[in-house]
């Protein structure tokens, strides 16, 4: 079952000008190579696992980079590029990226009933017993990103991506670089709920 599609977060005050200057840095640097030119994915990452970054909030992509680039976050090939970027650099690339049409999934991640009516009831009411919160407090009713908030979209996002960001957090490898505490939660999460809500989320289009 697909979520409807929500609008593109705004990039902030980007002007057409760093929005172009953003898709001139992105082509130069290779991220096209990886996640795309519109930030959808891209065909030669196919064995890699990246995110679509197409509609993601301006605000939440510079806060990565940057985190990145500190070292609060860890990824080797993330660090090398980002440790290349100024500031301006980073709010030119966040604010072409954030322009682009959201992104969007294929439909083609397919899982059981069951599981997918356990991952909505994640997503939309969480669970008192185990103190989890609804993943739509944070990430908005159809993980869409709501404005204001520092959580990211996560509607249309790769799969695999969810997956692997989903185990990290709760193995501890990737740490919270913000306010909204993601390690907490996904320590309570069964592998069959982290597979079961990144289908929900990635089917999204």
């Amino acid at each position: 079952m697909s979520l409807p599609h929500a609008a593109a977060p705004q990039p902030g005050a980007a002007t057409a000008q760093r929005i172009e200057q953003g898709r001139i840095k992105a082509e130069n640097q290779g991220c096209f190579e990886c996640h795309g030119p519109q930030g959808q994915g891209s065909l030669q990452a196919s064995e890699v696992i990246v995110a679509k970054l197409a509609g993601q909030s301006f605000d939440y992509l510079q806060a990565q980079v940057r985190s990145f680039r500190s070292g609060l976050r860890r990824n080797d090939y993330m660090t090398v590029i980002a440790n290349t970027l100024d500031d301006a650099d980073i709010r030119d690339l966040a604010a072409y990226f954030a322009s682009q049409a959201p992104m969007h999934g294929d439909g083609n991640a397919p899982a059981p009933s069951a599981s997918l009516a356990a991952a909505k009831q994640l997503a939309w009411q969480g669970d008192p017993a185990r103190g989890l919160p609804a993943c739509a407090s944070c990430h908005g009713e159809q993980g869409a990103g709501p404005a204001g908030k520092p959580a990211p979209r996560l509607a249309g996002q790769d799969l695999r991506y969810l997956q692997k960001q989903l185990l990290d957090w709760r193995s501890g490898q990737r740490q919270d670089t913000g306010p909204v505490l993601m390690a907490p939660v996904a320590r309570f999460l069964s592998d069959a709920e982290i597979d079961a809500l990144a289908v929900l989320y990635a089917q999204s289009h």
